[in-house]
């Protein structure tokens, strides 16, 4: 196992070197090969926006270039009534909504970029995060983009319900730096996932008359092996 370097300045400096440039290698993967990570979620979205929401039916879903830039785009049917201004109320109303693709890209390219340049971590260990951040991923993605679709369509309708709320309140989160907030989050709950699983290892191949990793100085047997 490779040992960490116990000086923190010198793993400060290292970390800021790596991160610059797996950043921007990190970004310039995922703008190139975005478009493929969005399409293999927006089936996903679709169907948490109809089982959630049973009165709205997901037409059809894909990515389009609006003003130079690549956009996620729903058309939806409200099955539910709308009133216009003459009181009298339409059904089965369409629209089209669309979000910058590049939303998207924000978690992973933080996430990867901190997973692939922190100092003290093997290869394997690196890809090994790599691996347990996408269920996590998945889900800050699932609990912000389908979430921004439905508010869109009821920003017309009045807010009755404390899940409604709740709704309005993580897009608030999610608009004011919380994807970045989260993105930071999950990368620091991965790493410190990998230590534990590091410690375990390192654990169980200890002997009982080997010193005990604590640091007391006692043998494990008769320190934390009890």
């Amino acid at each position: 196992m490779k040992k960490e370097s116990k000086n923190p300045s010198s793993s400060v400096l290292k970390f800021g070197v790596c991160f610059i440039p797996v950043f921007l290698l990190v970004t310039l993967l995922y703008y190139v090969a975005g478009p493929l990570y969005v399409r293999t979620l927006l089936p996903l979205f679709a169907f948490e926006i109809e089982m959630v929401h049973p009165e709205y039916e997901v037409i059809s879903s894909g990515i389009e270039n609006l003003d130079k830039s690549d956009h996620i785009y729903y058309v939806i049917k409200i099955k539910r009534p709308i009133v216009n201004k003459l009181g009298i109320p339409k059904y089965d109303k369409t629209v089209k909504l669309n979000i910058v693709a590049s939303t998207l890209y924000i978690q992973p390219i933080i996430i990867f970029s901190l997973l692939f340049s922190w100092p003290g971590l093997s290869l394997r260990e690196r890809l090994k995060a790599a691996l347990i951040s996408v269920p996590f991923l998945i889900a800050i993605a699932s609990i912000d983009i389908p979430p921004f679709f439905v508010s869109r369509i009821e920003m017309s309708f009045p807010v009755e319900s404390l899940s409604e709320q709740i709704r309005i309140m993580l897009q608030n989160f999610f608009s004011n730096g919380g994807r970045q907030f989260l993105a930071l989050l999950v990368a620091l709950i991965t790493i410190g996932l990998i230590h534990i699983m590091r410690t375990s290892t390192a654990i169980s191949d200890l002997d009982p008359n080997d010193l005990c990793p604590c640091g007391s100085g006692r043998k494990y047997r008769r320190c934390c092996m009890k």
